[in-house]
């Protein structure tokens, strides 16, 4: 039988979700805290199924217990041949549980529209945040280098800039289809915001996931086939203006311009830089393995 939850019951689980999302953005290096706040709200998230609230449908939980099972077959068998193996395997195995406990309770919390925007909101917010701290603590000197950040700071993880990216790739999304609003354009400024600080921090992985988040969304929400097709043409000259201002700026160069040259001459063939030279080469093993 279905309850209806009690007001304070949906603000405090919405409160253990803006945490959630602080935690694993804005201050992702206090890993104790993070891993706390993962198990309150996972917790959070057994106790609310268990009221079966009145508009949360199960049926579609069926759906995540089936992705959940599939990442995570996925995620754990890339590493079988990781070394070394024992290590890889114990933190594999914990970041896999993290994120099935993250997204299970994110979607027990998005059962409505209001949450869904609540959620967006949470991740805007944790993105300031991140945003602030890193203009406040890096040196302008080293605005555009991830690697001259220690491997233990925030901003020399890679996947920091990625999800402030994912942020900015959710704010175009979701306010696609709405009409020009104070709220809308405020929206904008921060997806600019968060972008610029995602190439300040050197990430060329963020820029091409947005890159190619912005593609096929443009894709499935397009209502035509000829929307699409005018969409994937809009988005192929923005690219390659974009791509025509970054190599032609110093300092957009600097920045990531010579990590994305640094792509084009491994995918060409041509000589690379070592970072990227080694990831190709786990590429070809990869490939040769299946083959």
């Amino acid at each position: 039988m279905h309850k209806r939850l009690k007001p304070n019951t949906n603000i405090f689980f919405g409160f253990i979700m803006l945490l959630l999302a602080l935690c694993n953005l804005a201050f992702v290096d206090f890993q104790y805290l993070r891993v706390g706040v993962e198990l309150l709200a996972f917790f959070c998230s057994l106790v609310y199924l268990g009221l079966k609230p009145k508009n949360m449908d199960n049926k579609n939980l069926v759906v995540y217990v089936i992705w959940g099972i599939s990442f995570s077959v996925l995620v754990f068998t890339s590493h079988l041949w990781a070394m070394p193996y024992n290590e890889n395997i114990t933190r594999t195995c914990f970041s896999i549980v993290q994120a099935v406990m993250v997204g299970f309770s994110t979607y027990i919390y998005c059962r409505g529209d209001q949450e869904r925007r609540n959620i967006l909101r949470f991740l805007k917010c944790s993105s300031i945040i991140f945003c602030v701290r890193f203009i406040i603590s890096a040196p302008i000197s080293q605005w555009g280098y991830m690697d001259c950040f220690e491997n233990t700071s925030i901003f020399g993880m890679n996947a920091n800039a990625v999800l402030l990216c994912y942020s900015s790739l959710l704010l175009l999304i979701c306010n696609k289809k709405k009409n020009m609003t104070i709220s809308k354009f405020v929206d904008y400024l921060f997806l600019g915001f968060f972008l610029l600080v995602s190439v300040l921090m050197g990430t060329k992985a963020g820029i091409i996931s947005f890159i190619f988040g912005v593609g096929i969304s443009s894709i499935l929400l397009s209502n035509s086939i000829s929307k699409a097709l005018r969409n994937i043409i809009i988005l192929s000259i923005a690219v390659f203006m974009l791509f025509l201002l970054i190599m032609s700026n110093e300092i957009l160069y600097n920045t990531i311009g010579y990590r994305i040259e640094s792509l084009i001459s491994g995918l060409l063939g041509d000589k690379t830089d070592a970072s990227t030279s080694t990831r190709f080469a786990f590429y070809g093993d990869a490939l040769r393995g299946i083959c």
